[in-house]
């Protein structure tokens, strides 16, 4: 493939990144890679049946980042039972680690909510304890709700603000590929602010400043600065 020029990309789990393997497939054309991180605290990599720490998480980091590969990550922010304090920890790793430098990165991973999968521990327990919210359409994929009330309401807006930020991304993302100056400005900005908002979000549901009545407010006035931006 390298005298061919061809270049690849694979999926691959943390505790497989070794810096032999990396170099070796670098060297073959290995451009892109989805690694699973799930999370940044150590109990909930347990409780997600991983078989990974956070350190094997940071060391997959350094090892593709020496080869020039800044990798696509897997990322669950809201567990079911999650608190304020484990979402603090998983934005201090994202920080950390500068998973949140890009808004492409960012609008995933300080959103996403754990899917929960037909035959996993995660469904049985959940299915025992009568929280598992199965689909209409398929037994396959399963939510619950947030036993944690702020955590609730923090997860709510994040979705309903990722979500207006993907409806722009959805038409301008191959401007950003093409690395479009005007874009990729605007996408800086949004980055911006939304990491801002996640940061303000957690200081206010711990003060207890946040509350679900004015949830709406924020997320309302959210919404149009990115309007302003994207416009």
């Amino acid at each position: 493939m390298k005298e061919r020029n061809i270049t690849f990309g694979i999926e691959a789990r943390v505790n497989d990144i070794e810096e032999q393997t990396i170099a070796a497939l670098v060297d073959a054309g290995l451009r892109h890679i989805l690694i699973g991180l799930e999370s940044g605290r150590d109990e909930s990599l347990k409780r997600l049946n991983k078989l990974t720490s956070v350190s094997d998480n940071e060391k997959a980091l350094r090892i593709l980042r020496k080869y020039g590969i800044e990798p696509s990550v897997g990322f669950i922010m809201f567990e079911p039972d999650s608190t304020i304090e484990d979402l603090k920890i998983n934005y201090d790793f994202l920080k950390r680690n500068d998973l949140l430098e890009k808004l492409e990165i960012s609008v995933n991973v300080l959103y996403h909510h754990m899917i929960i999968l037909q035959g996993s521990a995660s469904y049985k327990a959940l299915q025992d304890q009568g929280r598992l919210n199965i689909s209409d359409h398929s037994t396959y994929e399963a939510d619950t709700d947030y036993q944690n009330p702020k955590v609730a309401t923090m997860a709510g807006m994040m979705r309903d603000m990722t979500n207006h930020i993907f409806a722009y991304m959805k038409d301008t993302w191959e401007l950003s590929f093409k690395k479009d100056p005007a874009t990729l400005s605007q996408y800086d900005l949004v980055n911006r602010l939304l990491v801002y908002s996640f940061a303000g979000l957690l200081n206010e549901f711990e003060s207890g400043e946040m509350t679900a009545e004015n949830r709406d407010i924020y997320v309302r006035s959210f919404n149009q600065s990115v309007d302003l931006i994207m416009s």
